[in-house]
């Protein structure tokens, strides 16, 4: 039993070692692409003739925002869990 509790924390160290290493470059595509993605909405609506397409340009701007936010605090509780204390914990193994 002691042996699958050691396998179990060494394995959550290495995901918590992948996802160290992966999610940061992820979170940087994402952020990048939603940048350029808020400055084509923001010409949009500034182009836009029509108080309907200027609604609805604003309303992306927003969820775009919103998605950005949610994003991030995903991203910084992903890489900020211990994950190796979590799977030690869940077991009864300090």
């Amino acid at each position: 039993m002691r042996n699958l509790l050691l396998d179990a924390a060494a394995t959550a160290a290495k995901v918590n070692e992948i996802l160290s290493q992966i999610v940061g470059p992820i979170m940087i595509a994402i952020g990048g692409a939603m940048s350029i993605y808020i400055v084509i909405l923001a010409v949009q609506y500034a182009k836009s003739e029509n108080d309907n397409k200027r609604a609805e340009a604003k309303t992306r701007m927003v969820n775009c925002f919103i998605g950005i936010v949610i994003i991030a605090v995903l991203a910084a509780l992903c890489m900020g869990m211990n994950w190796e204390g979590i799977v030690r914990s869940m077991y009864g193994y300090y």
